[in-house]
């Protein structure tokens, strides 16, 4: 069976059973796939619904197409949120974002750390890098984004246990940590938390967890560790 290429869009209104792939959906359908009239493609809307389809035909900015199949995926019954200190970089904030996507991360929450440099900030960027890391790795949901203005604001936008990858404190196996369906990662920025800011994870219940003795940039903790979480919640290998 051949390959389909996935792309972002949903039905139009009027007419349930069309589909216009615009903008980069479109560029990317025309320049760098190069489809044609009568090729077989996938879509999905980003909220667990996917459809097969037809080019029905294209245009120097849109392409149409005629759906001939719907399914839905249901979301995972685990929930992993990412708590990510923010970076100095740009670049270190979208390399997390694609990469923690494609391994099946959830929700994103960044906050401004004691020795980030500047507070987060939105970007339009993000949701566009999400829906490129879904296409690639076939995943039906994309992920959600939230700003806190403080750690304790990122605390409470999570629940259940809060994981905290740390350098400092006794650490506890990560398999004896994860003892729920929706776990809470937290990553520090660069040159890790603070005293105060780990006197409040305690405070917050939060465990503190080893990534093993080498020192990671918080961007590749950020991945370790998700991957991790999503292993013992059976996301990630055999038998998912």
């Amino acid at each position: 069976m051949p390959h389909l290429h996935r792309f972002f869009a949903t039905p139009e209104e009027d007419d349930p059973g069309r589909a216009i792939l615009r903008d980069e959906e479109a560029h990317h359908a025309i320049h760098v796939v190069r489809l044609k009239a009568g090729d077989g493609i996938a879509v999905f809307d980003g909220h667990g619904r996917t459809w097969s389809g037809v080019v029905e035909s294209l245009s120097r900015r849109e392409v149409r197409v005629r759906l001939t199949g719907e399914a839905c995926v249901p979301r995972p019954d685990t929930h992993v949120t990412l708590v990510q200190a923010w970076l100095h970089r740009d670049k270190s904030i979208e390399e997390i974002i694609r990469r923690c996507t494609e391994i099946g991360v959830d929700r994103f929450v960044f906050f401004p750390a004691a020795r980030s440099e500047r507070p987060p900030k939105a970007n339009s960027k993000w949701n566009r890098l999400a829906v490129e890391s879904c296409k690639q790795c076939g995943r039906a949901w994309l992920p959600e984004f939230q700003i806190a203005d403080s750690l304790d604001s990122a605390l409470a936008l999570v629940d259940g246990p809060i994981l905290a990858a740390t350098l400092d404190g006794d650490s506890v196996p990560l398999s004896d940590a994860v003892s729920s369906n929706r776990i809470a990662f937290l990553v520090g920025p660069e040159g890790d938390f603070t005293r105060e800011e780990l006197a409040r994870l305690t405070q917050a219940h939060a465990t503190p967890i080893s990534l093993g003795a080498a020192v990671f940039r918080s961007e590749v903790a950020a991945v370790v560790g998700c991957s991790l979480v999503l292993y013992e919640l059976g996301r990630l290998g055999p038998g998912f």
